[in-house]
Order: structure tokens, then C-alpha cells, then sequence
């Protein structure tokens, strides 16, 4: 364990998670640091075992709190919530964090008083041990500079950097608070709106070329399943990103509704025939060419339009895959 106290605290829901939970912590535990673990509800036993891994490491400043479920997005805002230190990242409980990355982004967002540090992540495949880079950050030209969130959205979205997931980040929790920055709870892709609100409050941001985080690709997680409330809610997402007043070009805005509609065309054609024709026809067809000619990038711009042409086609196509 670090000697120092790191001014950061690592904020963990659980749910269902035994055979994973205890990889995740041991990723992190060397790091003298709050941990907040937040049992949701679990049915397994995740809440018997990071019980016992606090009584096994009660040097390390772990805190667990039980609760019934109320899924991530509650979950991750509690945590937030009740933080005791000035900066915070969220990390789920069955990924796990390279911890002396972790902390070498802690010190450049104190020494540059950021509102947020990006990082990177990488994918990892559970059942092929793959592990892919989907991001090079090598790549970004303002990396290492402080940006406004407005400069940096702007850039990221132009050279293909943005990503839309909450963790390989690092959040200043005084920042959050004072914008009321937090999950929209009930809802799947939760990430979405929050990491776009987050970018559009910030004045200081940074993107570094540094990958704290390994996302664990597995079978069973909330993203490995399609259902159509997931469906629902991305159709939500888009249409927040439609009617929300921000500050950038439209251009941008249909870029920025394009990765979502990549994301929902990817969930609606793992569904059944019927499902598929039910929520085509709700798709408004000239939004979804404006985001076609305006696409974050070539492999979106292609589904969108194979999905504008022939629904069936694309779903035949990701059974292929």
C-alpha cells in the first residue's frame, strides 16, 4: 500500500458479482484510499465476501454500504454523495484499475486544479484473454493542455476521440456537486447524458494519454444483453441530445446523436422481428440521414445507413459477426 493518502475515492456498485468482485479489489487495494462499495441488492454472495476483504484488509480505508437494489445509477450518485475525499472515479466491480496510472492522473488534475482528467481503457475479452486499445490517444493534439469542455468536445468529437463511458475518468466531486451533475437513475446508457453534461459545465479538462482502466468484456453483463427497455432508453438519450440547449454547432450535435443511434441500431437488431419494425417506424428518417452525413465516423456512418436502407439486413449482418 501507497504511504501516502491519495486524495481520491474509488466508488464501486455491486450487484451479483462473487466471481469477479474480489479481482476488482485486488486491482486497487494497494492504493491508500477510500473505497466505497455499494451492495445493491446482490442475491450472490458479493456481499459476504467484500465483507470478509474488509475484514482482511482493515488497514485499508474501505466502506461498504447495504442497500436494496436500485441499480447503477442510483448507486454511483450515492457514492458521490457520501465521498470524503476531493476527487473522485467510478470503476465497476468486475473491471478492474492499474493503480499507479490511477495516481500519476490524480496528481497532474491536483496540479492543474482540473474539474476532469480522460483517460483511456482498454477492452479485455474474458473468454478469448484479448486485450484491445479502442482509443489511441497518442493521436489527440490537445492532449496534455488544458481545455474548456466546450474546446475539448469540439476536438474530440473532429478527430474521432470521444468516448461516452463514465469510467477511465477522473472527477474534482466539489465540481460535480456544484452543477448537479449526476446519473439520470431508472435508465440503461446512463453514461451517455452524464458524460455530456459533465464536458459541458467544465472549464478545465484534460485528455492524457494514459489507460488506468480494463474493461472486462463478459457474458451476462448489462451491455452483453439486449432488452428493449434498452431501446427505450437510448430513443431517450437521443431525444435529450435533440431538445437540450447546448453550445455547439448542429453539425456536432447530429456527430454526437450518431454514436447513440450506432448504439441503438446495435441493441434493436439483436431483438426480434417484430420488436424491430415496432421501433423503426419511430425512428424519424430525416434525423437519422442528417446523422448519416454527419456521422461520428465510417463504421457509424455504414450501420446507419445499412439500418436506413434494410433493418433486417443489419440484424442478418450482426449475427454474421
Amino acid at each position: 500500500m501507497s504511504f501516502n493518502k491519495v486524495n481520491i475515492s474509488i466508488i464501486i456498485p455491486v450487484y451479483n458479482l462473487e466471481k469477479y468482485i474480489i479481482t476488482c479489489l485486488d486491482s486497487i487495494i494497494k492504493i491508500n484510499c477510500e473505497i466505497i462499495l455499494i451492495n445493491d441488492g446482490s442475491s450472490d454472495r458479493s456481499l459476504e465476501l467484500i465483507l470478509r476483504y474488509k475484514y482482511e484488509h482493515s488497514e485499508s480505508n474501505i466502506v461498504i454500504i447495504n442497500q436494496d437494489n436500485h441499480g447503477l445509477a442510483y448507486s454511483r450518485n450515492y457514492g458521490v454523495l457520501v465521498a470524503s475525499n476531493d476527487y473522485v472515479t467510478f470503476l465497476d466491480g468486475d473491471d478492474i484499475i492499474y493503480s499507479d496510472v490511477l495516481i500519476d492522473m490524480l496528481n497532474i488534475c491536483e496540479n492543474n486544479n482540473l474539474d476532469v482528467a480522460y483517460g483511456g481503457y482498454f477492452d479485455k475479452y474474458l473468454d478469448t484473454g484479448v486485450l484491445q486499445k479502442p482509443l489511441d490517444f497518442e493521436r489527440f493534439t490537445e492532449k496534455n493542455i488544458v481545455l474548456t469542455g466546450e474546446k475539448y468536445l469540439y476536438t474530440a468529437l473532429k478527430q474521432k476521440m470521444y468516448n461516452l463511458v463514465a469510467v477511465a475518468k477522473i472527477y474534482r466531486k466539489k465540481f460535480l456537486l456544484e452543477n448537479k451533475l449526476f446519473f439520470e437513475e431508472g435508465r440503461t446508457y446512463e453514461d451517455h447524458l452524464f458524460t455530456f453534461a459533465v464536458v459541458n459545465h467544465a472549464q478545465r479538462v484534460m485528455q492524457l494519454n494514459v489507460y488506468p482502466y480494463v474493461y472486462q468484456h463478459r457474458n451476462g453483463s448489462i451491455t452483453s444483453i439486449a432488452k428493449e427497455k434498452h431501446v427505450i432508453d437510448l430513443l431517450h438519450v437521443i431525444s435529450c441530445f435533440r431538445d437540450k440547449k447546448i453550445n455547439i454547432a448542429k453539425s456536432e450535435r447530429y456527430k454526437l446523436m450518431s454514436i447513440s443511434y450506432y448504439h441503438l441500431i446495435s441493441v434493436l437488431c439483436r431483438l426480434n422481428k417484430n420488436t424491430i419494425k415496432y421501433y423503426s417506424k419511430k425512428i424519424c428518417k430525416l434525423e437519422l440521414s442528417r446523422c448519416i452525413c454527419n456521422a461520428y465516423d465510417k463504421h457509424v456512418c455504414l450501420k446507419l445507413t445499412l439500418f436506413s436502407i434494410s433493418p433486417m439486413l443489419v440484424k442478418r449482418l450482426q449475427k454474421q459477426i
